[in-house]
């Protein structure tokens, strides 16, 4: 009842190691399809549109799959495997500079996104255990007030004027 309120409790962050794993497992993803030879590129750009809902990201999603379909068609349409010509060479290299551009840019977009979502809880990342609490600025110190002796004389006056008052008003 009286004192400070309890302090609010905030949601404990997710664990770190959680964090990492995820990170982790769409940066091997990521680089697993770049091994595809970047015709699989598309993917992470999709995960990364569906999660920011932005335009700009819907776009490279969609040039990225007309990406790996032209250039899937244009090796296929190679007539002699044996002996590839500069076009299907070329289109190779795109395809591989395809996958490592769009792992980089997947890796890059959703650490952006991940900072943004922080920063709008307001929420410290990791709050360090060896930090001491720091106390609400509301709340209220349990030391009394310094009492001043002028006042404490006027008030045990002012309670022996009243005493003597409620005795002779007894004794009537």
């Amino acid at each position: 009842m009286y004192g400070p309120p309890p302090p609010v409790m905030s949601p404990a962050p997710p664990a770190r190691s959680v964090g990492v794993l995820r990170v982790g497992l769409w940066v091997l993803v990521a680089v697993a399809l770049v091994g595809g030879v970047g015709i699989f590129a598309f993917i992470p750009l999709t995960v990364l549109a569906a999660r920011s809902r932005g335009t700009r990201d819907l776009v490279l999603v969609v040039a990225s799959f007309v990406f790996s379909v032209v250039s899937i068609l244009v090796t296929a349409l190679q007539h002699d495997p044996n002996h590839p010509t500069l076009g299907y060479e070329l289109v190779a290299l795109a395809m591989l500079l395809h996958g490592i551009v769009a792992t980089i840019w997947f890796v890059v977009s959703d650490l952006r996104h991940l900072r943004h979502l922080r920063a709008l809880r307001q929420v410290p990342p990791f709050p360090s255990p060896f930090a001491p609490p720091v106390p609400p600025p509301y709340a209220p110190s349990f030391a009394p007030p310094p009492v001043q002796q002028d006042r404490l004389g006027q008030v045990r006056a002012e309670l022996d004027e009243l005493s003597d008052y409620l005795r002779r008003e007894q004794g009537r």
